[in-house]
């Protein structure tokens, strides 16, 4: 039975108020039901991946200007944001992985305002609700790729993203309800493939208001 003292005196009941005080501190106090921003670099974590890798579902990772390595977003990571800070182009993604970014399985991750260049492709995700931000993309395979080869591609949102460079293909969609548009190219970008292209299962998407070469 739990217990209070008041006033030097044990009782057994705390009261409602005390109930309700109690349970709102718990529930402040429970990490599960708060979502955190997460930097990098800071601390130990010196790596996109590494934020990734401490981040719960639905914390922020907010990625310092620097250069880095490609990053994986497993299925486990839900409602994640991953967030270039600074000037456009300061927060690079390298050679280094064969993927800038690579989602698989994680409902409603954004990957907002990087620059990524040299990979062998810039950001694939196969994964429901993703959202592609605001990104430079450039000298790579693939620039962005959605996929249903390991969980359906239901609802994303490509949006404001730069192709630029060579790349082999610009944006191709395999999933349902995919929104892309005010996506550019500059006239310099070579597509040596398709610039937007629909490959089954794709349906019910919409595609509009890009400038494309």
């Amino acid at each position: 039975m739990n217990t209070c003292i008041k006033n030097g005196a044990r009782s057994s009941k705390p009261g409602l108020l005390g109930v309700l005080l109690i349970c709102l501190a718990s529930e402040e106090a429970s990490p599960a039901l708060q979502a955190k921003d997460i930097r990098v670099p800071s601390g130990f974590i010196a790596t996109i991946q590494q934020g990734v890798d401490v981040a719960k579902p639905g914390d922020t990772v907010i990625v310092l200007p620097g250069t880095y390595s490609g990053v994986y977003v497993g299925p486990d990571k839900s409602g994640l944001k991953i967030l270039a800070a600074g000037a456009p182009g300061a927060v690079r993604i390298v050679a280094g992985s064969a993927t800038g970014f690579l989602i698989l399985g994680a409902d409603n991750v954004r990957i907002q305002g990087f620059d990524i260049s040299g990979v062998t492709d810039g950001i694939t995700a196969s994964a429901p609700r993703v959202s592609i931000v605001g990104n430079r993309i450039g000298n790579v395979g693939h620039a962005i790729t959605l996929a249903s080869w390991f969980v359906p591609c239901v609802d994303a949102e490509v949006s404001g993203n730069a192709i630029y460079g060579t790349v082999t293909g610009a944006i191709e969609v395999g999933g349902v309800r995919a929104h892309v548009h005010d996506n550019v190219m500059p006239d310099t970008t070579v597509v040596t493939g398709a610039g937007i292209s629909l490959r089954p299962p794709s349906s019910e998407c919409e595609v509009d208001h890009n400038i494309l070469n």
